[in-house]
């Protein structure tokens, strides 16, 4: 099996009210973003493609070195624009997992875990959730009556009745790299937004 990783690094950090861009907020001496990439380096995914924006690259390249491999998304059009931009440098995967940048504190055995149930299953697509104390600001998962994800919505779109949901989406998963590509293409932008 054929593994590529993505790591989503274009975020400015306005959730978090700070000046640094968020891939690079320091953590324990480290740029937060190093924390995702030791993570899928532990996993036995080498060699991973951060996707970033024009202006964030230059930084990252700076921080992180020449081991690493980049997409850029000229204009922030959304996640699924985001990983959309892997799709010629994972030619041939079989698998493609995806880590935001700003998800420290993921491990190794995460990533190992999510793709050996991905495997397993047959899925199409497998994600990593978590139930928090306090979901304000995360995209919540919405499953259906018999317990299977139905939705993911973020806390701002999100309805009262929804904010209450305390299982969000903690920004891992694992997609079939070919099925993935074909997906993110037939998606259309909402309301001049990204998908």
């Amino acid at each position: 099996m054929t593994i590529v990783a993505a790591v989503l690094a274009a975020g400015r950090g306005e959730r978090m009210r700070i000046d640094t861009p968020k891939p690079l907020f320091p953590m324990l001496g480290r740029p937060m973003i190093s924390c995702a990439l030791a993570a899928l380096r532990g996993a036995g995914v080498a060699r991973p493609v951060v996707i970033t924006s024009p202006a964030l690259r230059p930084l990252l390249t700076r921080a992180l070195g020449q081991g690493v491999r980049f997409a850029v998304q000229p204009q922030p059009l959304g996640t699924g624009d985001a990983v959309s931009r892997v799709r010629a440098l994972a030619a041939g995967a079989d698998v493609l997992v995806v880590i935001n940048a700003d998800s420290p504190l993921f491990e190794p055995a995460h990533v190992k875990a999510l793709l050996a149930a991905h495997v397993h299953r047959k899925a199409a697509v497998s994600f990593a959730t978590a139930v928090v104390d306090d979901p304000a600001g995360l995209g919540r998962v919405l499953r259906d009556p018999s317990g299977q994800v139905a939705n993911i919505m973020e806390h701002a779109e999100a309805s009262e009745e929804v904010r209450r949901i305390r299982e969000i989406n903690a920004g891992l998963y694992v997609f079939d790299a070919p099925a993935i590509f074909d997906l993110l293409a037939a998606v259309k932008p909402v309301g001049g937004a990204g998908h």
